[in-house]
């Protein structure tokens, strides 16, 4: 209770100081990146929300209450004589059945039970003694494996009649750690019955090693799954499962929390070829061996200190992969703009035949190498050959000039009986009844983690194309999605479909023979001929009452300056509304804040680096003074100071060296996962997974020295020790 009281106090006073830091933070970064965000059109204005704080501080308080009352229980299952003489706490068996039922028969038949009073008695049994009883019956049939095994095919049951991944999952992990433990008692019990005849130590070493491969096993188990591609289930038969992105962090964690085990379980036989390299090598092998010596001993705590670090480099890892994904989907400037330079839009009417009329508004046509014409509507379409067809209302762009040669769009399928993408562009110049249709209109197959439709942010409604909400027969609540073609396909068998206006009665059958990348989320819509879109063959008429919008993209020529002809041409045909934007500034404007706010939020990650080095000289303060005896023997035997402060240094460098390399290579496996699932084409599209490689060294480097910061106050209090005062003081 003592220890219980008092971290209670100082998680109080932590957390309301943690609290206050973290609000203060908040508000500077605001102050500093108002200004900077303010010139992209992204404004930020600080709002303190009292409840949002509360939660944040009661969040606080509790999970290190927690931690706290773990603690002093472990304290309080310390002997005096462990203590007076700092041994190592011995290990707690489970209670046997036998010694369950004794202690049952005692609560009456005991000496003592009979000299107390009746009330005396029904009180320690209720207060005292039966809990006690049924806390060792529990932690008995946890130790055997069977609550984990009864939790864990309940959440496996729950996982699969709700379809959620989570319960499966945390399940199937418990069913690993019950057949574990339960094959650890058997085999411990095998061990004893064999060996009971001979030295205990060798039976404790048998059982050792037992523990050890089945700790091994548990890791690599946990490993193994939580790192298996999302959509591997679902191929196995089981159910397609639900998930958000919480899947990722428990996922990670578990990930690590696997490695770990396994690694600290087994850790001699990783630092055995280690010490052995350096054996020629006296002063490096003593200054290994003392650098070792702790951690081999006290491996829960090490096992600690690397899952921690492990944590904060695998959410950096994650983060920066992410953020060179965004980084990477900009670099290619013209893949972004299609190749065009500029884009002009129309809002006032159509300009007349476009050569032609900028001669007549003095803009030379040589100064474009090409010249493209978009305009954007809405259509009603149909699939007959789908399983269940409907219409469907969808963007339609008609297109012409430089875009029906190919200019400013990729294919990323054709039809078969299409060689090659100019056999496409061909055909769609000489056939009107031909069509494209956008990337985003292909399912993903059943097997994927996304699955249906993608979500379309240029479908309108129906009020907003001049129709009614509902028009008859079209829905424009869900998003046309083709049949017989799924994402990743590179061919297809060509597809028919049927297409009207949202304003006449007249449908017209087009032939789907290619798909056009819409990677960048610029590029929706059925892209058709202009000779195809008439009053007589699709049956909408463009009126004042429903204009389309047209665009024009030109391609500026050698020589030429793209902001100077953007600004003529705006001027030209200022009668005509027309708009135009030099796409590199716009695709700039947007990437700006977007790679900045990835790095500063990649910063904020890395900030939690200060807990790792807090934690690491909390903890190396600690072992100082808990090992003040053996430093001050090893003083006494002539170990100089520099010799006792490098193995604190080495210590705390390699607890940073294992949690960076697991931290970077289980973020690598997860985020390969993340962008295999497709999981930000919900987000933004044309994000591909690629390893930056230059950022993972700079985040190991600064694990490692924010390891080795932590470390130094710990070995200079370890150098400072004197052998008289540390002997003395046993």
């Amino acid at each position: 209770m003592m220890y219980l009281f008092e971290g209670t106090i100082y998680d109080l006073i932590s957390s309301f100081v943690g609290l206050l830091a973290g609000v203060g933070i908040g508000a500077l970064l605001i102050y500093v990146l108002g200004p900077i965000l303010a010139r992209f059109d992204f404004p930020l204005k600080p709002t303190f929300q009292p409840r949002s704080m509360i939660i944040a501080y009661c969040l606080g308080v509790i999970f290190t209450f927690c931690s706290v009352v773990l603690s002093s229980w472990l304290v309080s299952r310390m002997t005096v004589v462990e203590a007076l003489r700092d041994l190592p706490e011995a290990t707690r068996t489970a209670p046997s059945l036998g010694e369950l039922l004794s202690s049952i028969a005692s609560l009456w038949r005991s000496p003592h039970a009979e000299r107390m009073k009746l009330g005396e008695r029904i009180r320690r049994a209720v207060l005292e003694q039966i809990p006690e009883i049924v806390l060792g019956f529990v932690w008995l049939l946890t130790s055997l494996g069977i609550v984990p095994l009864l939790v864990g095919l309940w959440l496996m049951q729950v996982g699969l009649v709700q379809a959620m991944i989570i319960p499966f999952s945390c399940g199937f992990s418990l069913i690993v750690l019950g057949i574990a433990l339960l094959l650890k008692a058997v085999v411990e019990r095998i061990i004893w019955f064999v060996r009971r005849g001979g030295l205990e130590q060798h039976v404790r070493a048998m059982q050792k090693v037992t523990s050890s491969i089945l700790a091994a096993l548990v890791g690599m188990t946990l490993l193994a799954y939580w790192a298996l591609p999302f959509d591997i289930l679902e191929q196995l038969s089981l159910p397609r499962f639900l998930g958000g992105i919480e899947v990722f962090f428990i996922a990670g964690f578990m990930m690590i929390l696997g490695a770990v085990w396994a690694l600290v379980a087994n850790i001699g036989l990783f630092m055995r070829p280690l010490l052995a390299l350096w054996s020629r090598f006296p002063g490096i092998y003593t200054l290994m061996k003392l650098a070792l010596a702790y951690p081999l001993q006290r491996r829960f705590r090490m096992g600690m200190s690397v899952m921690m670090f492990s944590l904060v480099v695998f959410a950096m890892t994650v983060m920066a992969i992410i953020t060179n994904a965004m980084q990477q989907s900009y670099v290619d400037i013209n893949t972004q703009t299609g190749g065009y330079d500029i884009q002009a839009t129309a809002y006032f009417k159509p300009l007349p035949d476009l050569r032609s009329s900028l001669e007549q508004h003095g803009v030379p046509s040589k100064a474009f190498s090409a010249i493209g014409v978009r305009d954007t509507t809405a259509v009603g379409i149909i699939q007959l050959s789908a399983a269940a067809p409907r219409w469907y209302v969808y963007p339609a762009q008609v297109i012409d000039g430089g875009f029906l040669h190919g200019y400013g769009l990729h294919l990323t399928a054709r039809a078969t009986g299409f060689a090659n993408d100019s056999a496409v562009w061909q055909a769609l110049q000489a056939h009107p009844n031909y069509a494209l249709i956008d990337s985003n209109a292909l399912p993903y197959r059943p097997h994927a983690v996304l699955n249906g439709a993608v979500y379309d942010p240029s479908v309108p409604q129906g009020q907003d194309a001049g129709v009614p909400a509902i028009p008859p027969g079209l829905d424009a609540r869900d998003v046309f999605a083709m049949s017989g073609v799924h994402q990743g396909d590179t061919t297809f068998a060509a597809t028919p479909v049927w297409v009207v206006g949202l304003r006449g009665s007249e449908a017209v059958k087009l032939t789907i023979i290619g798909v056009v990348d819409n990677s960048d989320s610029a590029h929706y819509g059925l892209y058709m001929p202009r000779a195809t879109y008439s009053s007589s063959s699709i049956g909408t008429v463009v009126t004042n009452e429903m204009p389309m919008t047209q665009s024009y993209y030109f391609k500026i020529a050698p020589g030429q300056d793209k902001r100077q002809v953007a600004l003529a041409l705006g001027s030209a045909f200022l009668d005509y509304g027309l708009e135009t934007t030099v796409l590199e500034d716009a695709i700039w404007q947007v990437r700006g804040p977007r790679i900045f706010l990835s790095n500063v939020l990649l910063g904020i990650v890395g900030m939690t680096l200060l807990l790792g080095v807090a934690a690491l000289a909390i903890t190396g303060t600690r072992a100082v003074i808990e090992r003040r005896q053996q430093i001050g023997m090893l003083r006494a035997l002539g170990c100089p100071r520099h010799l006792i402060q490098g193995a604190f240094l080495l210590e705390s460098f390699l607890v940073g060296l294992l949690g960076s390399l697991l931290g970077v290579v289980l973020g690598v496996m997860l985020a390969r996962n993340i962008f295999a699932a497709n999981f930000f084409e919900q987000y933004q599209t044309g994000l591909y997974f690629s390893i930056p490689w230059q950022q993972l060294a700079i985040i190991i480097g600064v694990a490692l020295l924010a390891s080795f910061f932590g470390a130094l106050l710990p070995a200079w209090q370890a150098g400072r020790v004197a052998p008289a005062e540390a002997l003395r003081y046993q």
